[in-house]
């Protein structure tokens, strides 16, 4: 199907359970091989249809000689399309239809290329204006970070209690007032950054040419695209042992 051979491993049933419970638990990562699938993997079942083609004139409208060839030619075509049809999750051949429309892409003439990337730069800078407001809002919080310790008397103070002094002395810890000042700074100067940091980023060219916005001061967590081989869903069989 890929065009390429594969190579066959076998290591023992309970090592590849493992590998699959932690792959999906853990690395939270959709695999198709599950962990119950290790335990049937290198079993082996003969079905003999000739009783029904017997008694109820009964026989099987499709081949899979002739049938699977179909179903990888399907899958080749539109990879995203067949696993959405086959109820599969698309997001592990995403990053291989990815690839297929950059190779069409690469065939088209320059001029429509150009379009197309005029297009995409138009929405990616549609995509700025519309969350700007969070870089104004990561302003408005490294302003009150840096103004904090203003606000709140932190630079200068000298009176601490008795409980303080105690625990300083005792731990060998520096001045609570060093410290304090210590804190403060470190308040003002994140602040600062903060606020440097969102203001570069309500800039549109600061998305660059080919690629969108960074949130440099923002939360945003990214999309998680799975990569590698897409899988056909047929159950994995070996004669003495699971494949991982």
């Amino acid at each position: 199907m890929h065009d390429e051979e594969w190579e066959t491993r076998r290591i023992p049933k309970a090592l590849a359970k493992t590998g699959a419970w932690v792959e999906g638990e853990i690395l939270d990562q959709d695999p198709f091989i599950k962990p119950y699938m290790v335990d049937i993997s290198d079993d082996h079942y003969e079905i003999d249809i000739s009783r029904a083609k017997k008694l109820l004139g009964w026989e099987p409208k499709r081949s899979l000689r002739t049938t699977l060839p179909k179903m990888v030619a399907a899958l080749n075509a539109d990879p995203v399309g067949w696993y959405k049809a086959n109820k599969l999750n698309p997001a592990r051949v995403a990053s291989e239809n990815v690839e297929r429309e950059q190779e069409k892409v690469k065939e088209q003439p320059k001029q429509q290329h150009h379009a197309m990337m005029r297009e995409h730069m138009d929405h990616m800078r549609g995509m700025h204006f519309d969350m700007i407001w969070v870089h104004f809002l990561n302003m408005l919080l490294g302003l009150w970070l840096a103004t904090s310790p203003f606000v709140f008397g932190t630079f200068g103070e000298d009176a601490f209690s008795t409980a303080v002094m105690r625990v300083t002395e005792e731990r060998g810890l520096w001045e609570p007032s060093l410290r304090n000042n210590l804190t403060a700074w470190s308040d003002v100067i994140s602040g600062l950054l903060i606020m440097g940091f969102a203001a570069l980023s309500l800039s549109p060219g600061s998305a660059g040419r080919n690629g969108p916005t960074p949130r440099l001061a923002s939360g945003c967590s990214s999309r998680r695209w799975s990569s590698g081989r897409r899988a056909p869903p047929s159950m994995p069989t070996t004669p003495s042992s699971a494949r991982w």
